[in-house]
């Protein structure tokens, strides 16, 4: 496997990247326009030329995440309109097993509902750069 490339840039030690002919491809769930921006930013760090889709509601992220095929899908608490863990039921109703990243400045309670809904791993608001790659990077090589 070949070295996660930002590993020394973010302090990051050990990381490896999974091996794939096809560029990684990654979902973003979220409202806000500049967090979309910050999380697409974030993962071309990571993977350089990886496909990142940005989608702001409930119905986009269901109809996209069970039409297509992704290497992981980061997931908001709040949409417009819609909820993220409302949206996680009807993917993992759908039976898409993608890894989902849902990331909330909610509290612990949202935070634990959305593992219940079927989130592979859950942080609180805001996350630093280098953990949001280094969790993305744990949770594609895992799947």
């Amino acid at each position: 496997m070949e070295r996660f490339r930002c590993a020394a840039l973010l302090g990051v030690r050990g990381v490896h990247r999974k091996e794939a002919a096809m560029a990684f491809r990654f979902l973003v769930v979220d409202d806000s326009v500049r967090i979309q921006a910050l999380y697409r930013s974030a993962l071309h760090m990571g993977w350089p030329g990886a496909e990142v889709v940005a989608v702001a509601s409930e119905n986009e992220a269901i109809r996209e995440a069970t039409g297509d095929r992704w290497d992981l899908i980061l997931m908001d608490a709040q949409l417009s309109p819609g909820s993220g863990i409302s949206a996680i039921l009807q993917i993992r109703a759908a039976g898409v097993s993608v890894p989902i990243l849902f990331v909330s400045g909610d509290d612990e309670s949202v935070l634990c509902a959305a593992r219940d809904a079927g989130a592979t791993d859950v942080r609180h608001k805001p996350v630093p750069v280098s953990e949001l790659i280094a969790l993305a990077n744990r949770l594609v090589n895992a799947s």
